[in-house]
């Protein structure tokens, strides 16, 4: 079963990273499924507090940025968000901050190549890799 739901959540975030590198959009619906197969693994493997504090770390403070700010996307604070019941607290600001290097990375990689940086990115693939590292070194 724990293979499964691993399956599951790879396969997901792939098709949210595809999404969010093609249409700039992460489908609820698929943010959805995150969360699902995450609240099952909780029950099944998990701790509920460890989920909950996944769930509320970082989206609680990137969902305050957007309201103020408007600079992070609604899909990426609901995926960020699902990813922690899967992850727990820690584990998934830890991720998220590897993720932003990531994306960081790319972009400097990118201005130096001589390249426009554009006014959005897709930040799912760069959830998605330190997540599947993380996958692969924890199960």
């Amino acid at each position: 079963m724990k293979l499964l739901l691993l399956s599951s959540l790879l396969l997901l975030l792939l098709l949210c990273s595809l999404s969010d590198i093609r249409q700039r959009r992460i489908p609820n619906l698929l943010a959805a499924l995150i969360l699902g197969a995450g609240i099952l693994h909780m029950i099944l493997y998990g701790s509920l507090l460890n989920s909950l504090s996944g769930l509320l770390l970082p989206g609680a403070p990137l969902l305050l940025l957007r309201r103020y700010s408007g600079s992070v996307g609604a899909g990426d604070i609901k995926l960020i968000s699902a990813l922690g019941v899967w992850l727990g607290g820690l584990l998934n600001v830890a991720l998220f901050g590897a993720a932003c290097l990531l994306c960081a990375l790319a972009l400097l990689l990118k201005r130096t190549a001589g390249h426009k940086i554009p006014g959005s990115v897709p930040f799912a693939p760069f959830l998605a890799v330190p997540v599947i590292l993380t996958v692969f070194i924890m199960y």
